[in-house]
């Protein structure tokens, strides 16, 4: 077994290795409980959620995998050590990390694809009085013109949804 990454936090060293397979597993004192990557399915069934994103899916089978250990960490402890492994993999294997971000993403699409929602976007209403119209802010500017600077925040506001 090839150790990918490691985190130690209050006393305790969790490792994610992979075998010469290819499965992946946490390790913690000799015990190895197998790290199943998720699929599009199985994300989507959590309901009328919506799905998590790479890292709270990988922290979350992560957790999964030392309940499984009969591990009593805390749920504070947990995260850092999620995190520290997180950071180690995207420098030791970039694949894996890409690999949930493009389940992730996936799964984000088509939750959104097949659910109705409504976004509510509030915009302030200015009201103004036409004095000239040469010297009115708003004269020779069109709807149009606002549309991609409101794409744009669209985009920043929801990544996983394309508009």
């Amino acid at each position: 077994m090839m150790i990918l990454a490691s985190s130690t936090c209050d006393n305790s060293t969790l490792r994610f290795v992979q075998d010469d397979v290819g499965f992946y597993y946490v390790n913690f004192m000799h015990k190895n409980v197998i790290f199943e990557i998720p699929n599009i399915n199985s994300i989507l069934k959590n309901g009328r959620r919506a799905p998590a994103t790479s890292f709270i899916l990988f922290r979350n089978i992560l957790q999964t995998c030392i309940t499984a250990m009969d591990l009593r960490i805390e749920r504070h402890t947990l995260s850092r050590h999620a995190c520290n492994i997180w950071n180690d993999l995207k420098r030791i294997n970039p694949s894996l990390v890409d690999l949930f971000r493009t389940i992730a993403r996936d799964a984000a699409q088509r939750f959104y694809s097949t659910s109705l929602r409504i976004i509510n976007v509030n915009l302030p209403i200015i009201k103004y009085q036409e004095k000239d119209a040469h010297t009115s802010p708003l004269v020779g500017q069109s709807i149009d013109q606002d549309e991609p600077a409101l794409q744009s925040l669209l985009n920043d506001l929801f990544p996983a949804i394309d508009f």
